[in-house]
């Protein structure tokens, strides 16, 4: 990359990208409670990691290396003047006051600290000397895609986990995530730790690619571009996550009525064209299809996943109204371990399957207020709105969160959200 771009800079954040999907590292664990000493529900022991990543230690030199920069502090009136990151940077101190009043302060502060490393990550590229061109970040978002397409064949050629370094597996999981439906059905994770995570991700990424193509002339990068969105949507589908593939639906008719729009006859072509884009992953998914959705009147039965969720958001909202400053940041399973629920409770001693009731159960009603309106500010301040390249990946992250727990106990996917929200401020267009 360096003898490429000749840029330290530019070479870090693009080596940066490409790391970012790899949940691999070093982790400090702390046992919160054990599994034989949790009654309620419990599959894993109550803990609490914070990990550090190969994507951390590029982030790291190239901090490192901004700082150093002389023109760096020329440029700190950016900071301030974005009022959603001054906001974010208002809620991290909260979370740090509030942190200190809970059980397990380390904890807190230490979930923090992985606060500030999302807050890096959004201002990084208002401070970089030169702007990478946007074509080489589609063309390393799209070489991604290809490897973890290639790594979730692999591990459906093996029905299951190949056992390498690079795939993230979960306790107990070690031969795969199976559909409760039909354990027959391989849940394709990639280097991910669950299949919603790697959904999320392939989500993010379609969109993005999809924006990228209707702008894209030369036929070659075209051609590369469609093979991408081709295998991205194939992913999706091998995911079987249903609330992976309603988000999926919801966006690209989102998407598409946008661009219809404010289409030109020739994009409109283009369009028409690419329905092979969606036709043929329907058919080499379909299995996986009718499977997850087989039981989908099943939803909101008294085991549902639907009554499941919405069990834990009403806990969630228990907890904030007991605890005005919230439980602190990543305790909330904790919390719902020693909480006396009523025995009719399904859900275990997990996050909260939603990110704006998590932030409610763990920083109470004003710390949800804070994250709210920083969310609501980073929108409003994206450049040319749904014209950028990166609006529709952000919209779909947030819109992925409210089904699965997927907060700073998941770093390696919302440090997506924050690279996005902050690379939209230096792409306006495409």
């Amino acid at each position: 990359m360096y003898l490429k771009n000749k840029n330290i800079e530019t070479t870090l954040l693009l080596a940066f990208i490409t790391t970012l999907s790899f949940a691999k590292g070093k982790s400090f664990e702390i046992i919160l409670l054990t599994n034989e000493q949790v009654t309620s529900n419990s599959l894993f022991n109550i803990d609490y990691a914070f990990q550090i990543y190969l994507s951390d230690v590029l982030l790291f030199f190239l901090t490192w290396i901004l700082i150093r920069n002389k023109n760096t502090l020329n440029k700190i009136k950016k900071f301030y003047a974005s009022k959603s990151q001054l906001i974010f940077l208002f809620f991290i101190f909260f979370t740090i006051f509030s942190g200190l009043l809970s059980k397990f302060p380390l904890v807190s502060l230490l979930s923090s600290l992985q606060l500030v490393k999302m807050l890096i990550i959004m201002v990084i590229p208002l401070f970089l000397s030169e702007k990478p061109s946007l074509k080489k970040i589609w063309e390393i978002i799209g070489a991604v895609v290809l490897f973890q397409i290639i790594l979730i064949i692999l591990q459906k050629t093996n029905n299951g986990p190949l056992g390498i370094y690079i795939e993230s597996v979960l306790p107990k999981e070690e031969f795969g995530i199976r559909s409760n439906e039909n354990i027959d059905v391989l849940r394709s994770t990639g280097s991910f730790f669950e299949p919603s995570i790697l959904g999320t991700f392939l989500l993010m990424q379609y969109v993005f690619l999809k924006n990228i193509l209707n702008k894209i002339k030369i036929n070659k990068e075209k051609i590369f571009i469609q093979l991408s969105i081709l295998i991205t949507i194939t992913g999706i589908f091998f995911t079987a996550s249903r609330g992976i593939y309603l988000v999926f639906i919801a966006l690209t008719f989102l998407q598409e009525a946008v661009f219809i729009k404010n289409k030109t006859k020739n994009i409109y072509k283009i369009n028409n064209k690419n329905l092979i884009l969606y036709i043929l992953p329907i058919l080499i998914a379909y299995p996986y299809l009718l499977n997850r959705f087989s039981d989908f009147p099943r939803l909101f039965s008294s085991f549902g996943s639907g009554t499941y969720r919405i069990q834990m958001y009403e806990k969630a909202f228990l907890l904030a109204k007991n605890n005005i400053m919230g439980v602190g940041l990543n305790l909330s399973p904790y919390s719902y371990a020693i909480q006396k629920f009523s025995n009719e409770i399904i859900f275990d001693p997990a996050h909260p399957h939603n990110i704006f009731f998590q932030i409610l159960a763990e920083t109470g009603f004003i710390g949800l207020m804070i994250f709210a309106y920083f969310i609501f500010q980073a929108i409003k301040e994206i450049p040319n709105s749904y014209k950028n390249p990166f609006f529709f990946s952000i919209i779909c992250f947030l819109a992925s969160a409210q089904l699965y727990p997927i907060f700073i106990n998941q770093p390696e996917i919302i440090s997506y959200l924050f690279l996005y929200i902050g690379l939209s401020r230096i792409y306006p267009k495409i």
